[in-house]
């Protein structure tokens, strides 16, 4: 059992660092503390079944691979999934002011010059959509506070610029001081995730993990 415990230990840590994660973001990538990750490259405890699921798709090899020894073999490299998933956000974003930007020439030349400036304001209240879903689908959720923040400032700022044809009301940008303690306040609170609800794991081996 301890040879096995080395074993998963040694290539836990070499996909970790192939990868050029931390162990906070491999730890964060599935629900599990920097402390837990630790301890298993250190071979003092094998994580279960499912977390080694998880860990076999993140590093883009088969659980059998984690639990064996392959001294001499080259690592394989680890799935180029963040590098694609950094392209599609792009993309879509890029999309986004597309779309925009042609509706903002059609509109103008429709109307005879009048600018319709705000499509570049809506774009980007968009853009800011999208990336806050991919990056929690994705990404690392620690910049999540910061693009919601961003969203929440900018969806506010963009009432304040459309209200601007009735009147000059810039005490609505003063809500931008409580939404965004509300967006910190709210990323604070622990709470517990759905899927981890369904998630067949030890809790008691993993609270031990966690805290030693």
């Amino acid at each position: 059992m301890k040879e096995l415990k080395e074993i998963t230990a040694k290539n836990i840590t070499e996909l970790r660092l192939r990868a050029k994660m931390t162990q906070l973001e491999l730890g964060n990538a599935i629900s599990y503390s920097d402390k837990a990750v630790s301890k298993w490259e250190r071979g003092e405890a094998i994580p279960d079944a499912y977390v080694l699921l998880q860990l076999s798709e993140i590093f883009g090899v088969s659980v059998d691979y984690l639990l064996k020894d392959h001294e001499g073999e080259p690592i394989p490299r680890a799935r180029r999934s963040r590098a694609n998933h950094a392209s599609i956000t792009a993309l879509a974003i890029i999309a986004v002011w597309t779309v925009f930007a042609v509706a903002y020439i059609a509109v103008n030349l429709a109307t005879k010059g009048y600018s319709y400036w705000l499509f570049f304001v809506y774009a980007t209240v968009v853009s800011l959509i999208i990336l806050t879903v991919f990056n929690t689908i994705w990404g690392k959720k620690s910049l999540n506070i910061l693009i919601v923040g961003a969203l929440v400032a900018s969806l506010i700022a963009t009432v304040y610029l459309i209200l601007l044809s009735v009147g000059n009301f810039w005490q609505i940008l003063l809500l931008i001081i409580p939404a965004e303690l509300i967006v910190i306040c709210c990323f604070k609170l622990k709470i517990k995730k759905v899927t981890d609800i369904f998630k067949p794991k030890n809790t008691a081996e993993k609270h031990a993990q966690e805290n030693e």
